[in-house]
Parts: structure tokens; sequence; C-alpha cells
């Protein structure tokens, strides 16, 4: 159970790294631009980020960390078949939950990339307003929607006991909250 754990939060944390980091990162998830070009997407991150776990020793310079990051990237992209995969189970939560989509992607916009958000006026209280929701239902779904998409990639079963359970993937995943 470890191990699935573990490629759960990898998987995840892809999703959300792509999602939070690239100004097109949506778009990427969403498949209307191209797969991210991994080797350029790992130079221009800073240091090793949280969402990609890689063990690795202290002493590493800054080409190994690019090193052991891309190894990381390409493992989990291979453990769940590629990145179409992951677009799939994408286009699927898209369609059985569409507010929770829009409530992480309206909220990475406005969190990853607040400059523009500033230039439209929209801070999360506004976001929080225009949805219908409140800040926490906001905050939890920057973790849960990456968590279900994830789910799905590792169990594609899941789709049909979403179905029957009306759609909602976190209601699922999550019914011990």
């Amino acid at each position: 159970m470890k191990i699935k754990d573990r490629r759960l939060s990898s998987i995840a944390g892809l999703v959300a790294l792509v999602a939070e980091q690239l100004p097109d990162g949506i778009k990427r998830l969403e498949g209307g631009a191209p797969e991210p070009d991994w080797v350029t997407f790992i130079e221009a991150l800073e240091g090793t980020p949280e969402n990609v776990h890689v063990q690795r020793s202290g002493g590493s310079t800054e080409a190994e960390r690019r090193v052991f990051t891309m190894d990381k990237v390409e493992e989990v992209l291979s453990s769940c078949g590629g990145w179409e995969e992951i677009l799939e189970a994408i286009r699927w939560y898209r369609r059985v939950s569409p507010l929770d989509w829009r409530i992480y992607t309206s909220y990475i916009r406005v969190r990853s990339f607040p400059r523009s958000s500033l230039s439209i006026g929209m801070t999360v209280a506004a976001l929080c307003e225009r949805l219908g929701v409140d800040r926490k239902t906001v905050i939890a779904r920057r973790k849960l929607v990456p968590e279900a998409i994830a789910t799905v990639v590792i169990d594609p079963d899941i789709r049909g006991m979403a179905e029957l359970e009306g759609g909602r993937v976190w209601l699922v995943l999550r019914t011990d909250e």
C-alpha cells in the first residue's frame, strides 16, 4: 500500500507542479498545449520542488539535482503510462466534477500568478465570492483535485465507482472527511 501511496503522491505532485509552475500549465493539463519539455521545465525550477520526491545526498550539485529530478519525472510518467494517461484522467475529471476543476484552476491562477490576477482584480476572496464557495473549500481543492486525478490514473476503475456516486470524485476518495 505504501508504494501506491508514494505513486499517488508523485503523480499528484507532478500535476500540481505543472499547474503551479508553468504560466500555461493549466492549458497543458487541459490538453490545449503540448506536453511540457521536461528538461527545460526542470532547469527552470529553483531547487528541488517539494512535490517531486527525490532521494539524494545533501552535497548534490545543481547539475546532479536536475538529473535526479528529471529521472524522477521520467519514473513517474513511465509508472502511469505516460503524459497521455494523465491527460485522459483530467479530461474525465473535468467532465464529472467541473466545479471542482474550476475552483482548482481558478485558485492556481490567482495564487501562482498573482501579477496577472491582480491586473484583473482577482483575489482569493473575490474568487470565493465569484464561485459561491468558502475559502476552506477553495484551499482544500488545491490538494484534493491533483490527488483525485492521480487516483484515477492509478486505478481507472474508480471512474465507474465515482459515476455511481454522482460524479463527485472527491466524495469517493475522501469518505473520511
